[in-house]
């Protein structure tokens, strides 16, 4: 797939066109006659601005006679009236890395800027630096703020062109494993190594020592008392100063310590800061990514640890730092105080299965949710995620930037979605970044939460808490102060300053992307474009029968031809190659039906109707393969079938297998190809059975899904093929069916079961509705493949050579403007042409009519004119064992004709249509009629030469006629003749006849009766008689009924 959806019928590219100033992005449709010209007319239409003389596109100027898919058209294409101005000679550039304006560049020439011009206050750059107000010049690298946006001063980076085309996401190296502070000292409690002073060693010594004295009567006790107490508290003095002294030492070396610490946490901090910025570089450093190729453009990947991590804002140092036990309020004290100040990354997590909200006030709510997408689609590429936006209309304006996006490209539209119903209906469909803005409501409450549980992200932008669902894990809460994060899963609380990028600088990134091929994801439904024509596969362009003969010679006898087109080209499937059978699958509204349709065009656009012929069988009884039957390919087309029909189809199929194992052992080979390489390629069609809803069938008609796997087995060497088509495949897919179709192919489907079943993979779960005939093929134990199904029955084919129509991006209800209107629902569509123009290629070939291995079932009405070739002929006998039908003749020579069925089942008719076929035949012959029964035969009277008929209650004419038809007998056996005209007897329920001859006064009339039923035909009269059952009659009577 190339930058643009492009082939012989024109392209179509998402450009930005600047019109004095302004930026409009646009998605150009145009033809392969369209010019520069006709594009600069339109332009002309809808901006301001002089359009006349050619178009500038990318930095080249085009003249207005030149062919627009001979210019650089592509996606991400800058078109303009005139030539771009260069840009200005800069000697450094200021990058907001913070707060409101984020990411914005605004390069500097020397000179002085008043303030407002590019900061709130007066700057002047020059070759010593930059000089904000009235401090000192500062060098590059330096920061400064203005109060609501923190700026970095930079040298101009070395100019490079956008990568643009296809882009190599080169190996991640190691990411740097961000370190633990180091642990701080603990001040140790104050040491009590001396001895406490307690009243008892004072006061014991003295009281014993006045007793001794009172009982003794010796003064020189006294010395000994007092010595006592002296002891006690010298001890304690001595004891106090060794404990002031283990103190004072202590301090000391907690002080050591705790300056080590700090010098410690000073390398820690750089080294943390570093860290951070490599893992979490600010906004204007990602922001410069897409524009300079930067190899960590799409570097994350859904295995890394910081998959759909992004940039909230700055949080400061945190005051509390963890300590091993408690806190030391003196450390954190010293810390705060000698430590430098220090901001950190605040960074939300937007991986699968997360829910965020944003609240506060706009237009800062709007901003931030802007920063983290724009983050989400520089980090990760458009393989790994995908953007969905919903936003209330007040807010979609915000949003139209992430149209241009790679990864929100669907359905060619890339539209904003403005409805709660349009929300709700991308809450329940594949799994995405889903963005809503102000359009979440309370009964999404539930398909929040199963969104997140099938690895959905979910973006809830609101004014206030209490309109957020309960499922959010993550809380940005923006205020005057600042933002505030919450993070429920880690139980962390942030405050700090936000990251609040403005639109245009998100709308320049977004161009930039849009030009900008991922590889990985080209096999992704997301990359491919949302409609193909199958005429613009096939090369037709005004079709002629010659280029459907040359298509046809250009490799007779390979069963290939493009269904679709895939991220590395056209999709062909080969049904021998590819094959021998194979299965698709599709919801409704997938584009199932069409692809079918694609598939039989295509095939009868490529291969000659002497190399393989459809037999279309459509269980529904729809209109899938209405305007395929006319094809010269088509041998058969079957709808609604019954238990009967589809035994009969079954004989059929059979007959078919046992007439090419005839022909195949005739020559001495086992299978198809070697029959062919012997009597030509086209002495034997491959045959291709196309059974659409064959699932619904399995339930219904579990005999004729038995007969098809027989099939699956036996007619792979036969040349016999099938593709089964249905819905739901979930538990309908047996083992031998499987084993025996290699080629597997999914659209949208319900559930990840159905997918498996088909696929062995969920990839066609996760389809969008909005992109139908998006799907996956399998060819055997080959890598899923994502294509767009080629569109048939679309009118590409009227469409002008010249045609050009411009579609705004972004918001749904704008109409498109074009110059040339397509054609209208009256007109053909491609189908129909390419049937005329195949037919037409067939006569123009001599190819006669195939042989038809699948008659049509017997006709509801066959009028007799049909079987005017066949003398006397007046059915038709179905025999699907022998794959014919032959008209049926009544033989009377061999016996009487009976005919079975109740009253109104045909009988009477059939009888009335075998008279009227002897009297176109015969010349000489009589024809009588008895009536019994309730049918009045007036159609018998309009025919010439026929004896009016003889009704039930003239029993007198019914009896006379049986008396003359005895003795005409009787002549006949004594007196034979050859001139003798034949007489037909035409009997209306015999059982009432033989009834009404019962009473014995009437035996010689019932002995009459039973000659002429027996043996009357053997001398010309012939009896035709109906009768309600095969029991009417009696085995003596039925001998002479040979032909029933």
């Amino acid at each position: 797939m190339t930058d643009r959806t492009r082939s012989g019928a024109g392209a179509t590219a998402t450009i930005c066109v600047v019109s004095e100033g302004s930026a409009v992005d646009l998605c150009v449709t145009f033809g392969p006659a369209t010019t520069v010209g006709h594009l600069a007319e339109e332009l002309a239409h809808r901006l301001p601005g002089r359009w006349a003389d050619g178009l500038w596109i990318d930095g080249s100027q085009f003249a207005n006679d030149r062919y627009l898919v001979d210019t650089p058209l592509t996606d991400g294409a800058v078109i303009s009236a005139t030539q771009p101005a260069p840009e200005p000679l800069a000697i450094g550039q200021i990058v907001a890395v913070a707060g409101w304006d984020a990411g914005r560049q605004v390069r500097l020439q020397a000179g002085s800027y008043p303030a407002g011009a590019v900061a709130s206050e007066p700057v002047r750059v020059d070759r010593n630096g930059l000089q904000v107000g009235g401090s000192p010049a500062v060098p590059y690298g330096s920061t400064f703020g203005d109060g609501r946006t923190a700026w970095r001063y930079e040298p101009i980076p070395h100019q490079v062109s956008p990568p643009g085309g296809p882009f190599n996401r080169p190996p991640r190296p190691p990411q740097p494993i961000l370190a633990n502070p180091p642990p701080l000292p603990k001040r140790e409690a104050a040491t009590r190594t001396g001895t406490v002073l307690r009243w008892t060693m004072i006061a014991g010594p003295l009281l014993m020592g006045a007793v001794m004295i009172l009982i003794f009567r010796r003064p020189s006790f006294a010395i000994f008392m007092a010595l006592g107490p002296l002891m006690a508290i010298m001890n304690w003095v001595d004891g106090k100063r060794r404990s002031t002294r283990t103190d004072r030492i202590a301090d000391l070396a907690y002080r050591a310590a705790l300056g080590s610490a700090v010098k410690k946490y000073r390398g820690w901090l750089a080294s943390r800061q570093a860290d951070s910025s490599r893992l979490h570089p600010d906004l204007a450093t990602v922001l410069s990514w897409p524009t300079s190729g930067h190899h960590r453009l799409w570097e994350r990947r859904p295995h890394h640890p910081d998959f759909g991590l992004a940039l909230v804002g700055y949080a400061p140092l945190p005051n509390y730092l963890p300590v091993e036990g408690p806190p030391d309020p003196h450390a954190i004290e010293t810390l705060g105080k000698q430590l430098p100040v220090a901001t950190f990354p605040i960074v939300a997590s937007l991986a699968p299965g997360r829910v965020i909200g944003i609240v506060g006030p706009q237009p800062e709510t709007a901003a931030l949710a802007r920063g983290l997408i724009v983050q989400l689609v520089i980090h990760q590429g458009p393989a790994d995620i995908r953007l969905r936006v919903s936003a209330s209309p007040s807010r979609a304006g915000d949003w139209t930037w992430t149209s241009l996006l790679p990864h929100a490209r669907r359905d060619g539209g890339h539209t904003i979605e403005v409805t709660a119903e349009a929300a709700e209906g991308l809450l329940a469909g594949e799994a995405a970044v889903l963005v809503l803005d102000h359009l979440y409501e309370p009964r999404f409450s539930g398909a929040v939460r199963r969104y997140a549980e099938q690895q959905g992200t979910v973006v809830v932008v609101a004014d206030h808490p209490s309109q957020l669902p309960a499922t959010v894990d993550q809380l940005v809460s923006i205020s005057a102060q600042g933002i505030t994060f919450v993070d429920s899963s880690s139980n962390r609380t942030y405050t700090g300053t936000g990251v609040y990028p403005a639109t245009d600088v998100c709308s320049a990134v977004a161009r930039t992307l849009m030009s900008i091929r991922d590889p990985e994801s080209e096999a992704r439904d997301g990359t491919l474009p949302p409609t193909v024509e199958l005429f613009d596969l096939l090369g037709f362009q005004n079709l002629k029968p010659n280029q459907v003969i040359e298509r046809w010679q250009r490799e007779p006898g390979v069963i290939a031809a493009p269904i679709g087109l895939a991220a590395d080209g056209v999709v062909k499937i080969d049904i021998v190659k590819d094959g021998p059978h194979g299965l698709l699958a599709g919801t409704t509204g997938a584009g199932k039906s069409e692809l079918l349709r694609t598939l039989i065009a295509s095939l009868a656009a490529t291969v000659s109707p002497e190399h393989v012929n459809f037999v279309l069988i459509d269980y529904k009884g729809g209109s899938t393969f209405d305007a395929c039957a006319d094809l010269p390919h088509v041998v058969g087309v079957v709808t609604d079938l019954d238990e009967h029909l589809a035994a009969r189809a079954m004989t059929c199929l059979e007959a078919e297998l046992g007439h090419r194992e005839q022909l195949l052992r005739s020559v001495g080979v086992s299978d198809l190809a070697g029959y062919l390489s012997l009597t030509g390629q086209s002495s034997l069609p491959r045959l291709y059975l196309i059974v659409d809803e064959f699932a619904t069938m399995a339930a219904d008609l579990p005999e004729f899904m038995d007969a098809l796997v027989d099939i699956s087995a036996r007619g792979r060497s036969l040349g016999v093929h099938l593709m089964l088509a249905t819905q739901r495949p979930a538990g309908v897919i047996k083992d031998t069916i499987r084993a025996n179709t290699n080629l597997r192919i999914a659209l949208r489907v319900q559930t990840t079961a159905d997918s498996r079943d088909v696929l062995d993979d969920d990839s066609a779960a996760r389809l969008s509705r909005s992109t139908p005939g998006r799907g996956y093929v399998r060819f055997g134990p080959s890598e899923l493949t994502g294509f767009q199904t080629a569109l048939v029955s679309s009118r590409s084919a009227n469409l002008p050579a010249n045609r050009l129509h411009l579609d705004p991006i972004g918001l749904p209800g704008r109409n498109p403007r074009s110059i040339i209107d397509v054609p209208g629902t009256d007109q053909p569509n491609d189908l129909e042409i390419l049937v005329k123009a195949i037919r037409q290629a067939a006569e123009l070939c001599d190819i006669q009519p195939a042989r038809t291995p699948w008659p049509p079932a017997l006709p509801t009405t066959l009028p007799l004119s049909d079987l005017v070739d066949v003398p006397g002929a007046f059915g038709l006998v179905d025999e699907p064992e022998r794959q014919r039908q032959t008209p049926y003749t009544w033989e009377r020579q061999k016996g009487h004709l009976a005919l079975y069925g109740m009253p109104g089942a045909g009988p009477e008719l059939a009888a009335e249509a075998a008279i009227a076929a002897i009297c176109a035949t015969v010349d000489d012959v009589l024809i009588f009629t008895l009536i019994y029964g309730t049918h009045r035969y007036r159609a018998l009277s309009e025919l010439p030469g026929i004896t009016p008929a003889i009704e039930p209650d003239d029993h007198e004419r019914q009896l006379r006629l049986i008396r003359w038809l005895g003795e005409e007998l009787k002549r006949r056996r004594t007196e034979p003749a050859d001139d003798c005209p034949d007489i037909v007897l035409l009997i209306d329920d015999v059982a009432g006849c033989l009834k009404s001859l019962e009473p014995f006064h009437l035996a010689s009339h019932s002995e009459t009766m039973t000659e002429i039923l027996t043996k009357g035909y053997i001398s010309g009269i012939h009896v035709i008689a109906t009768a309600y059952s095969p029991t009417a009659l009696r085995a003596r009577l039925a001998v002479g009924f040979t032909q029933r």
